[in-house]
């Protein structure tokens, strides 16, 4: 298959597309073939990542909207339906950023990124998830991110990440041998999130490697195409020009065995267990 062919034929919704990451894969699986259906809560930004696809001979529509509304994400996933008689893949790129110790936010901020970034993506894979198992094949994918793992200031943004790696583990189970197959990137780009971090940081304007989010639009092409068929249940990290793959959490083997259980024998057995590691 041609490369500039390789999402040929293929109906797309990515969400968040107006902008940053999300833009990018969209102009990026427009050209290799696929029509875009451009989610943003945006309308000109949505518009404008539209008309770059058109100028550059693509196909996309924009369609703006709250992803935290289940409601609208029945209507967004029936757009592409409707356009183009099916839904091949679901990128679910649009995300909320708040910075801060988990004390100093507000239960507001905690509500906004856990309905966008939890609930959103959740609302769309319900509804598209469907559509692709009666067709028998469909490709999901999600933006998790490093913050998943533990990043000072950053515990429930994570926190929502690590429900999407999560989400996507469990989906990619649920779906196996349906033909839909359930993925995860999380990548470090140069985005207005970075930006964002910097300024809290009170690090702006210090040097940082260029992390182009090319690299990721490629790899979220690559997971919407035909020639992942055989990869499910992955979280791919892209960051510095590599990919790698991210480990699932699960228990380090073999443990300590515990005979006779009180607190001093589960803090003895503890400190074996850091110490082997």
């Amino acid at each position: 298959m041609n490369t500039t062919e390789s999402l040929a034929g293929k109906a797309m919704v990515i969400t968040g597309a107006g902008r940053g990451i999300g833009a990018v894969v969209a102009q990026t699986a427009a050209g290799l073939g696929a029509f875009v259906v451009v989610n943003d809560l945006d309308d000109d930004v949505a518009s404008e990542t539209v008309a770059r696809i058109e100028e550059l001979g693509g196909s996309a529509i924009a369609h703006c909207g709250d992803i935290s509304d289940p409601d609208y994400c029945g209507r967004l996933i029936e757009a592409c339906i409707a356009e183009r008689g099916q839904i091949d893949a679901l990128v679910n790129n649009a995300g909320l950023f708040r910075m801060g110790a988990v004390w100093d936010l507000k239960p507001t901020d905690l509500q906004a990124m856990l309905s966008v970034n939890v609930l959103g993506t959740a609302n769309c894979a319900m509804h598209a998830i469907p559509r692709m198992r009666a067709a028998g094949k469909g490709s999901i994918i999600n933006v998790t991110s490093g913050a998943a793992s533990g990043i000072a200031e950053m515990s429930a943004y994570g926190a929502t990440k690590g429900a999407v790696s999560s989400m996507t583990y469990g989906w990619a189970l649920d779906l196996a041998g349906t033909g839909v197959r359930v993925n995860a990137v999380s990548p470090n780009a140069t985005t207005r999130m970075v930006a964002a971090m910097q300024e809290f940081k009170g690090t702006e304007g210090e040097p940082r490697p260029f992390q182009d989010p090319q690299h990721t639009a490629e790899t979220v092409c690559f997971l919407a195409s035909d020639r992942s068929a055989d990869v499910n249940g992955q979280i791919i990290r892209i960051a510095s020009g590599q990919l790698s793959l991210v480990a699932q959490p699960k228990p380090i083997l073999p443990g300590v065995s515990v005979a006779d259980w009180s607190i001093d024998t589960v803090a003895q057995a503890v400190q074996e267990l850091i110490a082997g590691h």
